[in-house]
């Protein structure tokens, strides 16, 4: 686990430190660029949103933005030296991006082309070269990458939370900072017939990205070649992973449920790595060939696929083939090994290891197949007939596969003058009952008169031909066959039939003095068998290398190298070079040096004497003398040649001659000649300007030189010379996409054929198609007339026969021959075969997330699409993680192929689930045809926040004097499934003044919290008078969850009041009141008096 665990480690911050590298290489980016042929240099695009397809933003061709109208961005060569080449956001048009050439972006870390939001867009046959990402797609989807070159960038393609995108037929080499291709929290995209190598550390990663498919194409040629990060359920079939110097495939860090099929896995440090937790992946029918480790396995995976499909081919596995059977226990080959292959780590194996690589034809496989039940017999019942029946269970046999023989073997022990016959009837799956007649079936007779040398006479084995009975069609329910053996006197005569235990043993006839014995087990074990030879169905092309050039089908060109030039066809262009001089065809101009001193013909010379002013032509006044004056006068000056430049090599038959203008000059005289001293020039001609452009010249090597002639018809001299070699080199490229397909016998099959003008004059090509089974394929166009580096398309298409058998096949060969020279040609092959039926599944749900409140039914859209080839019926399952009780319905869809249904799935949100709270509901949809095709896809159940409040007071009512204060308890619960806040405020008898103490209380789910109400009894209430106040609390989150409660104050216990008296007996009682308080109250003063005294004087003792 350590040895994982460091290995794992080390690989994270492999890609972790991809991001870190210093782009010093950036730094020697020259600048200097010529657009490539063709193409017209504009600035970098940007377009966001739909209303920016517009021509100013590069839009030139397409119309309205449908899917079979789309905008079309092409022909434009880019450089991203100061912003993304192509920017596009925020857009759900369909649009094209085509034949442009996006290049230089690294210095400044631009991407050659981005994609933000974009959904619907494609991009093909693009070159990007030399970018800080080649193409890198954020929260994209619905986007195709078609046959792109990606070159030098520093990373490739990036595919960051984008969904359902494809990447077909693209070549990504020398991603030099990090991978070749990265899927970064990106799911169902696909990766297809790709060419991915020379990346910095890991030619294609997958991060936290599942339900992606990488089919077909060659990853190769860095430290690993596959990683698969915290990524489950992806599909990684048909891809050739060779020469890495780490690992071929590496399962990391939970990433669980992958399969890794129909793969060559070459030449690597080890061929699959698994570790940290990698579980339940399934690898099979892969080839592992000469890796210095051809796997290891820390986790706990399936590295077969069971008996009798079997596991993986690997190149050092020494077993044994002498046994067959799920227990390899039987005698008899069936080409997987008798003994499993152990994969080190974590005790692994491959039961059931193949004996020659997966996909190889050519090699026979033997089998034999004892009865599957006892061999039953029964007499004709006076028909003249008795009767015998075997049965065999032929399900080891791969559906589909060549059978070359099929014999039924029966061992006599004795046979005497018998000159009846044995009428051999042959049907799948079943038993007959002894009522069905021989014509009801196909059947074969041998007689002792036409056999009598060999069958049926001299004790020992013999045997009866079944070929043309044996049906190995598992799918069509083929998995027995069975035969019955009809035994016949000539004479009438029925043979009599010996019954043991079941077992047929022995059939006799007194009457012809027949006794023929047939063993069974009962009999040292010489029971009849059933003995098949035939060839597995295979379907894949054969890969060779060369020593000087590796062809390879799908999507890959011709590469040759040769010393000091480099060439491939199609989308490379030929680059030479030379001392001095650096020339390369397009995109590169002639660059030439010099250094030192630029020496020009002498412009004067002295003429005569003049008196006066002299002035010179074309140029400012020297001086003025009196007298005699001699100067030197001037002549007119040689022209200076600006181009071609010296030397140049081109393939314009039609080159323009420039050259500078000569002041005071009229006309200019023009030689071209294929000669250096111009004895018999091809052109001869006086301009009157200073360009001229030739009609077509042949290829040759020219000299050529100017002189000006003025008015006078005074020439100049000749400038210097230079030379010009015109080379219209013709060449032609073919290449066929897809290389390989395969269809149900009567299916018709469609190629696109692209040929490309590799020469550097326009062509006419003559195509041609031939194929070795005879089906007859067609072209939609015969010839194609092509301008030098252009390339055109036609269709290639052959209907497989509806005879055709599984596994046969159509190797067809395209020719492209020139018109004008017909030994510059070029072809391409590809391949058609037939094959069985196919089934496959797909299931997506709709939306992805939807919440709730508690209590609420949430509802999903289930898409079921059967992209087999032939009707299906599956049945639907709906697992949640939360156990909430989600469920689908219907359950079981049958589907057209090609065709989709939906169903529904629903789950109730449990009252009382907190807020935030999620479920994943899981569908997965089986085949009942094919219980091992099946697929799933999830969707996410949230409780939404949902608020409540209730308010409670005690006591309702309460009573006091004018002037008491009454008090309140106020109860506030949150009844909500979130956390809040509550504002409380009083309404109602303002002149009692309400208030409560606390005027804000946050409380959690399900939480309550108290304050106190006050209400104070005004002073001149009146006895029994009352008031009701309002309590309200206001949620925070949510100002409508409102909850109130009222309570009742009443007033209770007012003092009486005295009797008012009339106001004559007021006076009298104030007076009579008077009297008796003011000695009273003089007495209270002296009191007052005499007890400050006692103060001021001190203490008083006790």
């Amino acid at each position: 686990m350590g040895t994982e665990r460091f290995r794992g480690a080390l690989l994270s911050t492999l890609v972790i430190a991809s991001f870190m590298v210093p782009a010093i290489s950036l730094l020697s980016v020259s600048p200097s660029y010529a657009a490539p042929e063709g193409l017209t240099s504009r600035l970098p695009i940007y377009i966001d949103g739909n209303a920016g397809f517009t021509p100013e933003n590069g839009v030139n061709g397409g119309g309205s933005g449908t899917e079979n109208d789309p905008y079309i961005i092409e022909g434009w060569d880019i450089s991203a030296e100061n912003a993304h080449g192509i920017e596009i956001r925020n857009t759900t048009a369909h649009f094209i991006v085509r034949n442009c050439y996006v290049h230089h972006g690294r210095a400044k870390f631009k991407r050659g082309i981005y994609f933000d939001n974009v959904i619907n867009g494609k991009i093909e046959n693009t070159t990007i070269d030399n970018n800080h990402f080649g193409i890198l797609l954020m929260n994209s989807s619905n986007n195709n990458i078609e046959s792109c070159i990606l070159e030098n960038n520093g990373y490739g393609v990036r595919l960051s939370y984008s969904d359902n995108n494809s990447i077909i037929g693209c070549s990504i080499c020398d991603s030099q900072i990090g991978e070749g291709i990265r899927f970064d929290n990106s799911n169902n995209n696909k990766m297809i017939d790709s060419a991915v190598s020379h990346s910095d550390n890991v030619n294609v990663h997958l991060y936290c990205s599942n339900n992606n498919i990488i089919g077909g194409g060659t990853i190769s040629n860095t430290y690993v070649g596959v990683s698969l990060e915290l990524s489950s359920n992806n599909d990684i079939i048909n891809c050739v992973v060779q020469n890495h110097d780490d690992s071929g495939v590496v399962l990391f860090d939970h990433s669980n449920s992958n399969s890794i099929a129909n793969c060559t896995i070459l030449s690597n440090g080890d061929g699959i790595f698994s570790s940290w937790y990698s579980d339940n992946n399934r690898i099979y029918h892969n080839n592992f060939k000469n890796n210095t480790n051809q796997a290891y396995d820390y986790c706990s995976n399936y590295w077969d696929d069971g008996y009798p499909s079997g596991g993986n081919y690997w190149s050092d596995y020494t077993g044994a083939d002498n046994y067959q059977g799920e227990n390899q226990d039987i005698p008899g080959s069936d080409e997987i090994g008798d003994t499993p292959y152990n994969i080190p780590g974590d005790n692994n194996q491959d039961r059931y290891p193949l004996m020659r690589p997966w996909g190889e034809p050519g090699v026979e496989i033997r089998t034999v197949i004892y009865p599957a039940a006892d061999v039953y017999g029964f007499s004709g019942y006076g028909t003249g007939y008795s009767r015998s029946q075997l049965k065999f269970d032929i399900r080891n046999i791969p559906s589909g596969s060549n059978i070359l023989s099929a014999k039924l073997w029966l061992h006599r022990f004795a046979a005497d003058n018998w000159d009846g016959n044995i009428l051999l009837n042959g049907v799948d799956d079943q038993l007959w009952s002894e009522n069905i007649t021989a014509t009801e079936f196909d059947a074969q007779t041998l007689t002792n008169e036409e056999n009598r040398a060999s069958k049926l006479i001299s004790p020992g084995w013999d045997y009866l031909d079944v070929e043309n009975q044996l049906n190995v069609d598992h799918e069509a329910g083929h998995t027995y066959s069975s035969y019955r053996l009809r035994w016949a006197n000539d004479n009438g005569g029925e043979p009599s039939v010996g019954i043991d235990d079941g077992r047929f043993l022995v059939i006799e006839s007194e009457l012809d003095e027949l006794s023929i014995i047939f063993s069974s087990s009962e009999y040292n074990g010489n029971d009849p068998y059933l003995e098949v030879v035939y060839l597995p169905l295979y379907k894949w092309n054969l890969i060779e290398t060369w020593a000087s050039t590796i062809e390879a089908h799908f999507v890959w060109q011709l590469i040759q190298t040769w010393t000091g030039t480099v060439q491939a066809p199609a989308k490379w262009q030929l680059v030479e070079t030379w001392t001095g001089t650096v020339q390369a065809t397009s995109p590169w101009r002639l660059i030439e040096a010099w250094t030192g001193v630029i020496e020009v013909p002498a412009l004067w010379q002295p003429i005569e004497t003049w008196t006066g002013t002299i002035r010179t032509i074309g140029w400012k006044l020297i001086e003025t003398w009196t007298g005699t004056v001699k100067a030197l006068v001037p002549v007119l000056p040689a022209p200076s040649l600006i181009s071609p430049a010296d030397g140049t090599i081109t393939d314009d038959s039609t080159p323009t001659f420039d050259w500078s203008d000569v002041a005071e000059a009229e006309n200019y005289d023009l030689l071209v000649d294929d000669d250096a001293d111009f004895s018999s020039p091809e052109i001869q001609v006086t301009v009157p300007v200073s360009t001229y452009t030739t009609d077509e010249l042949p290829d040759d090597n020219y000299s050529w030189k100017v002189r000006a002639r003025d008015a006078a018809n005074n020439v100049s001299d000749w400038s210097s010379i230079w030379t010009l070699l015109i080379s219209a080199a013709r060449g032609v490229d073919v290449f066929i996409s897809p290389s390989y397909q395969s269809g149900l016998p009567g299916a018709t099959l469609g190629y696109t054929v692209t040929v490309k003008n590799e020469g550097n004059i326009s062509d006419t090509y003559a195509l041609t198609a031939t194929d070795s089974a005879g089906w007859g394929p067609t072209l939609s166009n015969d010839s194609l007339a092509l301008a030098p580096k252009t390339y055109d398309t036609v269709t290639l298409t052959v209907t497989i026969p509806t005879d055709a058998s599984v596994g046969d096949q159509d190797n067809i060969t395209l020719t492209a021959k020139s018109t004008v020279n017909p030994t510059v040609s070029d072809s391409a092959m590809c391949t058609a075969q037939a094959t069985a039926l196919r089934r496959r599944v797909d299931v997506s749900i709709s939306p992805e997330t939807k919440s709730g409140p508690p209590g609420e039914t949430l509802t999903y859209t289930v898409t079921t699409v059967n992209e087999g080839d032939a009707e299906d019926t599956y049945d639907l399952t709906a697992t949640d993680a939360l156990a909430w009780g989600a469920s689908v319905s219907p359950n079981s869809l049958t589907i057209a192929a090609g065709g989709s249904d939906t169903a529904t799935v629903s789950v109730v949100i449990p009252a009382g689930t907190a807020s935030g709270i999620e479920d994943e509901i899981t569908v997965k949809t089986t085949s009942r045809a094919d219980l091992t095709v099946s697929d799933s896809a999830t969707c996410i159940a949230s409780a939404a926040a949902v608020g409540g409040v209730k308010v409670s007071i005690s006591p309702e009512t309460k009573s006091g004097p004018p002037e008491e204060m009454l008090t309140y308890t106020v109860t506030v619960k949150n009844e909500g499934n979130v956390g809040d806040t509550y504002i409380l405020s009083t309404a109602g008898a303002p002149d009692w003044s309400p208030r409560v103490e606390n005027t804000s209380l946050t409380l959690n789910t399900g939480r309550a919290g108290e304050t106190t109400l006050t209400v104070t009894i005004p002073s001149g209430a009146s006895e029994g008078a009352s008031k009701t106040v309002t309590v309200t609390a206001i949620s925070v989150g949510d100002p409508t969850v409102v909850g109130s409660v009222t309570c009742k104050a009443t007033v209770k216990g007012v003092p009486e009041r005295p009797e008012v008296l009339p106001i004559p007996l007021t006076i009298s009682a104030f007076l009579i009141g008077a009297a008796i308080l003011a000695p009273a109250y003089l007495l209270r003063v002296r009191s007052k008096r005499a007890a400050r005294r006692r103060v001021l004087k001190g203490p008083r003792r006790i």
